[in-house]
């Protein structure tokens, strides 16, 4: 880690016990989570409710755009990995390179 101050704020912050001993990579990762709960308690909602209740085509419409939802977050996920690996090859090639001003 480059401030070391930062570095020890994050290393406190996981000994506090609200923190439970979680980092905060653990704390970051939390809303990616929640999307997928989120469709399977809709899809069970969707099991147990009867196709001529109410509610049974809205549910069918919130189950559609969260299953976007979560295609959207794990294509933006994919993107992102991708590119932390393009620029890792790219800084292995650029490393041994020494640019010289004019």
């Amino acid at each position: 880690m480059r401030d070391p101050i930062f570095a020890s704020v994050l290393e406190n912050s996981i000994q506090h016990p609200i923190a439970r001993g979680l980092d905060l990579g653990a704390f970051l990762i939390l809303p990616v989570q929640r999307i997928p709960r989120y469709v399977l308690l809709i899809t069970d909602l969707l099991n147990n409710t009867p196709k001529e209740h109410p509610d049974f085509s809205d549910l069918t419409l919130a189950l559609d755009i969260m299953k976007d939802v979560a295609d959207h977050i794990e294509e933006a996920i994919a993107f992102a990995e991708n590119r932390a690996k393009c620029l890792a090859i790219s800084n292995l090639f650029l490393s041994n390179i020494t640019v010289l001003a004019p």
